[in-house]
């Protein structure tokens, strides 16, 4: 499986990837959306994006503490060489966006729909009670990317959740879930250095920070 995030990228640099976890069963409640578990599929997806992701290693790979990121993680080093390691899991990988009650977002996702509770979320300050603004959230993750630029030796996979590539997607390239769909599973965005330059990559898409 070869993300289009992958290609083109800079071989002789070192980049800093942040995707998506792998296939999981269904969410059919929010409440439970932290216990849930990859597929098989998954597991089998995420050790052949290792393989496919091999000659840019070796890789530093990190992860969400939610269990289907490590799922991913773990997988993904599989397919990896064996220069690269497993790091374990970081707190920004999770939900650092949400400054509120779990259940209490857990409500009103369910009541307003995610996809509207999204939007809400990104376009108003209605849902400031419990989730960082877009902007906030946003410079947050691209700052801490940054420093793992600037602090590791090799390129890193960071393994986390489809809202954190969205605060990234929509505030940096302004596509809307509206439009694009949410993030598919492994799906990624990936920040490289060329020259003196900065580059943020989604898909086909690049931008200079």
């Amino acid at each position: 499986m070869l993300h289009t995030y992958i290609n083109n990228l800079p071989s002789t640099e070192r980049v800093i990837l942040l995707i998506r976890h792998a296939e999981r069963d269904p969410i059919d409640d929010m409440k439970d959306a932290l216990q849930i578990r990859l597929t098989e599929k998954g597991h089998t997806d995420s050790e052949n994006l290792g393989r496919s992701l091999a000659p840019l290693g070796p890789f530093s790979v990190y992860h969400s503490p939610v269990p289907r990121c490590m799922e991913t993680a773990f997988m993904i080093i599989k397919g990896l060489s064996s220069e690269s390691s497993l790091k374990g899991q970081l707190l920004e990988l999770g939900g650092p966006y949400v400054k509120g009650d779990w259940m209490e977002l857990v409500r009103r996702t369910r009541s307003e729909g995610p996809s509207n509770f999204i939007r809400q979320w990104f376009d108003t300050s209605q849902h400031n009670d419990i989730m960082v603004p877009l902007e906030e959230a946003a410079l947050f993750s691209i700052s801490f990317l940054k420093e793992q630029l600037n602090n590791n030796k090799t390129s890193v996979i960071n393994v986390s959740h489809d809202w954190n590539l969205m605060i990234l997607r929509e505030y940096f390239f302004n596509l809307r879930h509206e439009d694009e769909g949410m993030p598919d599973f492994l799906d990624g965005i990936a920040l490289f250095s060329k020259g003196e330059d900065l580059h943020l990559k989604y898909h086909d898409k690049i931008i200079t920070l």
